[in-house]
């Protein structure tokens, strides 16, 4: 999907009108990139929600490993070498490559730019990273 990503952006950000969210606890955004769009969302929850008590984003886009930090995403599906459309058992890795790893690092730098400083003390923040395998240089 083309998004404008916010890195190299030095326009400022947008601000969504203004609605107090008193109800929200809980925020998860999976699948979590650099799109300025997204930026600007995670910026408005953090700041219009007084109930916030867990932040969660997700740059993983679903991959996932023992050795990596991930959500419990069920329904998880992949072609396997013979083309046949199988259920990704949850201790499976589903390979992030080349510009989805990419995607990942540019979300993270984003995160720590412009939404990590702006989190509540009290909120559990998380960012959900790669697993390791996806991470190594070569894989």
């Amino acid at each position: 999907m083309k998004h404008d990503s916010i890195i190299g952006d030095s326009s400022p950000l947008r601000r969504l009108p203004q609605h107090s969210h008193n109800n929200l606890k809980s925020v998860t955004i999976i699948g979590f990139c650099s799109a300025k769009s997204l930026v600007e969302l995670a910026c408005h929850i953090i700041e219009n929600t007084t109930s916030l008590e867990h932040l969660t984003l997700d740059t993983s886009h679903g991959c996932r490993s023992p050795g990596g930090r991930s959500l419990d995403k069920p329904d998880r599906w992949y072609y396997t070498v013979s083309g046949s459309l199988m259920a990704a058992p949850p201790d499976r890795c589903l390979p992030m490559w080349g510009r989805g790893i990419e995607e990942s690092r540019r979300a993270r730098f984003a995160i720590r730019k412009h939404i990590e400083w702006k989190v509540p003390f009290g909120v559990v923040f998380e960012i959900v990273e790669p697993c390791s395998r996806c991470l190594m240089p070569n894989f």
